[in-house]
């Protein structure tokens, strides 16, 4: 009996030409080995390949619906993004928006504060009537007007600045010098102040310079899609050299700048 059901079920095959045979992968000894009937008007077709066993004995395998394909899936990302790294995570052209929240905070909000609440810096009223750096408060206020304003500008309508990306790149990068050296000037002061949680202030030219360094970087490689590398250093240097120069320039005419070697004197070693 299991060779005539064997021959009837040779005998259909699909109009693609598909081949029981090849499908199964059998021959006609191997019929008894796996399709063994329960009785003699029982037959029970037990599959070997999943979506291909016939509903009853006379029809053929290829007319049932095909079966979907499972698509398991898993917890990885197909394709997982590299970590490139913390520094080199914060100098990559495009920002995220938690840099773009850093950038705003402390390279624009935080400076206004400090300025406007400045305790003894900037003003008469620190140690003695007489701020630390107030000899330099001229330049401190047009430097940061000019910076401020620019970071503004740049955070706003960077990328349609073109050309002027470069002038900001220059003016970002003087105003990451000072800021450096006003939070070193002023930090042993700054950590005596934490006892009254103002000095926490103290830090912030710290980490605005971090911040116009980083634009300033940014500024530039944004600037160099515009034109030639040559133009683009002229410009760079050209603003660099009038953000230092024309602050200078109005504190000498304000008669109260002073030699740095002599402030650093007066300050740290009380001469």
């Amino acid at each position: 009996m299991g060779g005539t059901v064997l021959e009837e079920i040779r005998e259909q095959k699909s109009t693609t030409g598909v081949n029981i045979d090849e499908v199964y992968g059998m021959n006609e000894f191997d019929f008894y080995d796996f399709r063994e009937p329960k009785s003699l008007f029982d037959f029970e077709h037990d599959t070997l390949i999943e979506g291909l066993e016939p509903k009853s004995l006379f029809t053929p395998t290829d007319v049932h619906e095909p079966q979907p394909l499972e698509i398991k899936e898993t917890s990885e990302p197909v394709s997982a993004k590299k970590d490139i790294g913390f520094w080199r995570r914060q100098f990559q052209p495009e920002p995220t928006r938690t840099q773009r929240g850093f950038d705003w905070t402390f390279g624009v909000i935080l400076p206004i504060i400090c300025f406007v609440c400045d305790p003894i810096v900037f003003k008469e009223s620190g140690f003695n009537g007489h701020g630390l750096l107030q000899d330099y408060s001229p330049s401190a206020y047009i430097l940061a007007a000019i910076s401020i304003t620019s970071m503004i500008l740049w955070l706003t309508w960077g990328k349609h600045y073109r050309a002027a990306n470069a002038a900001f790149s220059g003016l970002f990068a003087v105003g990451a010098v000072i800021s450096l050296i006003v939070g070193i000037a002023i930090l042993p002061f700054s950590l005596l102040g934490l006892i009254f949680l103002i000095g926490a202030l103290g830090f912030t030219p710290l980490f605005t310079a971090f911040i116009y360094l980083r634009n300033s970087y940014r500024s530039f490689l944004l600037a160099t899609d515009w034109g030639s590398m040559r133009l683009i250093r002229h410009i760079f240097v050209l603003a660099a050299l009038w953000c230092v120069v024309f602050p200078f320039v109005m504190n000498v005419q304000a008669g109260t700048w002073k030699n740095p070697i002599t402030f650093v004197r007066q300050i740290y070693y009380g001469r």
